[in-house]
């Protein structure tokens, strides 16, 4: 049943209903059709794993029209013995700097932090890696199209439901937006701007019903506050919200 999963989402990318439909009749598919299609992930070093595997995160299971198939490259454990956290932190001075690096320090060892590729995260990316801390990465296009230059570190878990040929679009962001949250344990407010541009993302943590911790804001201006009157969980300190056990 993998396999004809694989097979079904390689050729219909995100039509999700459509994919369902095809499962129930799963007989009228060659089986070497259904070969081709697994060797061409085989060659490029694309595995996969889909809704029947232990790995599928279970907030997705009531869901309507999702992926049931999610491509990746790099150590599945990263999946299975982390907690796993989404950190933002847009207004970057002494103050959230320190925040970071204790965060950091104190949880490198039993955090996978979570990423979707935006240019807002560079600087974030950039700190978690030079610290070695594992990193779960969520590409808006097929695992072949990556040109990331750390494609190669173990410390990165590549992930992504979009089928090999697949190109970048805006929309596929937003999915992955959605994914993120299902896959991550929280979602962690270092600080953020008044105007952020994660809020797509604080919906979908809500969504899902996912917990959202905001450290105290900055300043009048920092975003944090806003989130924090909307229910988010005021902390101050990061022991509060990630929990030692994936």
């Amino acid at each position: 049943m993998n396999t004809v999963l694989l097979y079904l989402t390689h050729y219909l990318k995100t039509n999700y209903l459509q994919i369902y439909k095809n499962l129930l009749r799963p007989n009228q598919i060659e089986i070497e059709s259904l070969k081709k299609v697994e060797s061409e992930y085989f060659i490029q070093k694309i595995e996969f794993f889909t809704i029947f595997d232990v790995f599928y995160p279970k907030s997705l299971l009531i869901c309507k029209n999702v992926p049931m198939v999610f491509f990746y490259k790099g150590d599945l454990s990263i999946l299975e013995k982390y907690s796993k956290v989404y950190l933002i932190n847009e207004i970057q001075n002494v103050q959230t700097e320190e925040i970071l690096n204790d965060i950091i320090l104190k949880n490198k060892k039993n955090c996978a932090f979570v990423l979707c590729g935006y240019k807002q995260e560079r600087d974030l990316e950039e700190k978690l890696k030079a610290n070695n801390c594992k990193i779960i990465y969520f590409c808006a296009s097929g695992l072949d199209q990556i040109n990331h230059l750390e494609k190669d570190n173990p410390n990165y878990f590549f992930i992504s439901p979009f089928p090999i040929k697949t190109h970048p679009k805006k929309e596929y962001f937003y999915i992955n937006n959605f994914l993120a949250a299902a896959f991550a344990n929280s979602l962690i407010f270092i600080s953020s701007e008044k105007e952020s541009k994660a809020n797509n993302l604080v919906n979908c943590f809500l969504n899902l019903g996912k917990e959202i911790y905001c450290f105290p804001a900055q300043n009048l201006e920092d975003g944090n506050n806003e989130l924090i009157k909307s229910g988010a969980n005021l902390i101050t300190k990061i022991e509060e919200a990630i929990k030692n056990n994936p």
